[in-house]
């Protein structure tokens, strides 16, 4: 008995919901130094931050199994996984110990750093994301470098208007004009991503109808965020921002069902008694609920206050 190809898109699904729930901590990294204007403001953000830990790197773990697993071409993504990985948890542990020591990194040079980093880890993550679809599995492309200029500014314009729902003006305000203007940014880059995406990989696939919906309704969620953040209803522009987000992911789930040939096809009791050995039902089950509930934290909890002056 063998595998289906559906269960071969797991490790896409799995990047993507790390993707999804974390771009709101990458994005406030790279705002603490584009946004805030005095310790105070980089107080707020550090403190958005917290819990710092929230289990959304497990799901970036169980892709990179699940890669392993099913990637026939994995041997070559050895050295540039234990990188990324390594940036992945190098980056949670950095959020967290910022987010507890909030008075001592609340300076400039400290948030600097950290914006730097992110810049830096977001972009290697947007050129590894394409890896598996070459056969020599080269880390750097045009279409890589593509993914990661989108992905720089998708979390910051996430981090933007995140950051103007949960604190107060002038901080909030700045954070809305932030977000008009990355977006605009971010929308145009997405479409250049998306076109070349689809001339560099001629396929079925990607020239089927699921590409054209998956492109129309990121542009209809797009335009629905920008409206109502515009018109100063920022809570449910973040809404219509996570469905943009959502829809323009399918970009690359899209590309991957069109690169088949490279996957191999695996007999499930193999992958069964894997899967037992490594407890992975267990980790997914953990997974699940922590990071549900961690996201769930920081979308109810209170908008932060804060003293300033004249900061506008």
């Amino acid at each position: 008995m063998y595998i289906s190809n559906n269960i071969l898109l797991l490790p896409v699904c799995f990047f993507g919901l790390y993707f999804i729930l974390e771009a709101m901590d990458w994005g406030l990294c790279i705002a603490s130094s584009f946004i805030c204007k005095s310790d105070d403001e980089r107080k707020v953000i550090l403190k958005l931050l917290r819990p710092g830990i929230d289990g959304n790197e497990l799901w970036f773990l169980l892709g990179i199994t699940a890669l392993i697993f099913f990637v026939d071409s994995v041997y070559n993504l050895n050295e540039s996984t234990k990188i990324l990985t390594g940036i992945i948890i190098l980056g949670c542990i950095i959020r967290f110990i910022f987010s507890l020591g909030i008075d001592i990194f609340k300076n400039k040079t400290s948030c600097r750093l950290m914006t730097l980093f992110s810049i830096m880890s977001l972009f290697f993550i947007g050129c590894y994301s394409f890896m598996p679809l070459y056969e020599e599995s080269y880390l750097l492309s045009l279409v890589g470098a593509l993914s990661s200029f989108w992905i720089i500014f998708s979390c910051f314009q996430i981090g933007c208007i995140y950051g103007a729902v949960k604190t107060v003006n002038p901080l909030s305000e700045r954070f809305r004009a932030g977000y008009l203007v990355s977006s605009l940014v971010s929308v145009f880059a997405y479409l250049i991503f998306s076109f070349f995406l689809k001339s560099y990989f001629d396929d079925n696939a990607i020239n089927s109808g699921y590409y054209w919906i998956g492109l129309v309704s990121t542009l209809i969620f797009y335009v629905l965020s920008f409206y109502f953040v515009r018109s100063r209803n920022v809570k449910v522009g973040l809404v219509f921002a996570y469905f943009y987000l959502i829809c323009s992911l399918s970009t690359y789930f899209i590309t991957y069902v069109s690169k088949f040939s490279c996957w191999k096809i695996l007999n499930v009791i193999l992958i069964k008694k894997e899967l037992v050995n490594l407890h992975i039902l267990e980790i997914l089950l953990i997974t699940v609920i922590w990071t549900f509930v961690s996201f769930i934290y920081k979308l109810v909890r209170k908008k932060l206050i804060y003293k300033w002056n004249d900061y506008v």
